[in-house]
């Protein structure tokens, strides 16, 4: 997931989820400075959260489907 400011075309953060299915931030670096509130900063946590299992979910409902795996590794349907 992306993360822009508003009126800009270029992201300045990407939010995406290792291998070990946890969050990582990935800051890009940009010509104007980037500055957020704890506020937003919170906000962006807490939307990060909510996407992890979600993401998760559909990770594990692409591969049961689509390559046949019935059981997918680090799932809770054992």
């Amino acid at each position: 997931m992306e993360v822009f400011q508003d009126g800009t075309t270029s992201p300045f953060l990407e939010i995406s989820i290792t291998e070990a299915k946890t969050l990582c931030f990935t800051f890009y670096p940009l010509p104007e400075k980037v500055m957020l509130t704890q506020a937003q900063w919170e906000q962006l946590l807490a939307v990060s959260k909510d996407f992890l299992p979600e993401s998760l979910a559909n990770e594990d409902a692409f591969r049961k489907y689509y390559l046949n795996e019935d059981q997918v590794e680090g799932s809770d349907n054992q």
